[in-house]
């Protein structure tokens, strides 16, 4: 599938925006709050090895969303996001393959799957 220009359509590339001080600007803005939010969570839990370990144990090795064998190739991913007030701590985190965890973005598991994982 040749996807080229496609992008072009939808949103017009604006070379003198995206070099803009405003551009730059948000971008940065977006930046700093996701440190913060990530350095905010990581001060009551780090997640370790062991933890990861303990994760897919927790899963079997199989995706928490759906259910497919993610072993070899996993995502670490918050049930709650950081950015709705999730944090590090084991009850929050679950086993995804990287699809699955591409497309929750900032849903919460049961946003994304209808139910708790």
């Amino acid at each position: 599938m040749i996807r080229t220009g496609k992008i072009r359509e939808y949103k017009p590339y604006n070379p003198k925006y995206y070099s803009s001080v405003k551009s730059r600007l948000k971008k940065r803005s977006r930046h700093l709050k996701r440190r913060v939010l990530k350095k905010n969570a990581d001060l009551e839990f780090v997640v370790s090895h062991e933890t990861i370990k303990k994760i897919i144990d927790k899963y079997n090795g199989k995706c928490a969303y759906c259910n497919k064998d993610c072993s070899d190739n996993f995502h670490i991913d918050h049930k709650v996001p950081l950015s709705k007030g999730g944090g590090n701590e084991f009850k929050n985190l679950a086993l995804s393959c990287p699809r699955c965890n591409f497309s929750k973005k900032d849903k919460t598991d049961v946003e994304f799957v209808g139910r708790k994982v």
